[in-house]
């Protein structure tokens, strides 16, 4: 049962990275709990994006404020939302990609200019490449710190 939902996580990463989904990038989901909800959060982790959680019970200006402070690439909307979420879109300048999902099944109507959960599933189940620290500034930095830094891994410090 994990295997099936790491696997379709790492399909959904994949599926972000072709939207040019980076690094440290906001990416929005607005709905409430559900296995698709939990995809888009794990897959957006895998890619060292930022899952960003928006609350289905806010009113457009509150959604729209979200989307806007956190700067979201990407949102990843529920159903009964996509219609609502498609009328503050134009003001919302960061956010190039809406993505419309159905819980436990697609989407029956996704709007124009936006797309379908399944549309952006990659066939890739591997995990994806990320570089996730930087050896080099860890090491500068067990260089000018004058004693143990508790992020530093110990055996940094032993001589």
């Amino acid at each position: 049962m994990f295997d099936q939902f790491n696997r379709k996580c790492n399909r959904l990463a994949h599926g972000m990275k072709s939207l040019g989904v980076k690094k440290e990038d906001r990416v929005a989901i607005l709905g409430f709990n559900s296995i698709e909800w939990m995809e888009v959060y794990f897959a957006a982790s895998k890619i060292g994006a930022v899952p960003t959680n928006v609350n289905p019970r806010f009113v457009l200006d509150e959604v729209r404020y979200i989307l806007e402070d956190s700067d979201a690439v990407v949102a990843f909307v529920e159903e009964p939302y996509a219609e609502i979420i498609a009328e503050t879109w134009p003001r919302l300048p960061m956010l190039k990609n809406i993505v419309v999902y159905g819980v436990g099944k697609p989407p029956e109507k996704v709007p124009d200019g936006m797309l379908a959960f399944e549309e952006i599933l990659s066939d890739d189940e591997s995990n994806p490449k990320i570089k996730v620290y930087n050896l080099g500034a860890i090491a500068a930095t067990t260089v000018f710190l004058p004693t143990p830094h508790p992020f530093i891994a110990r055996e940094f410090w032993e001589t």
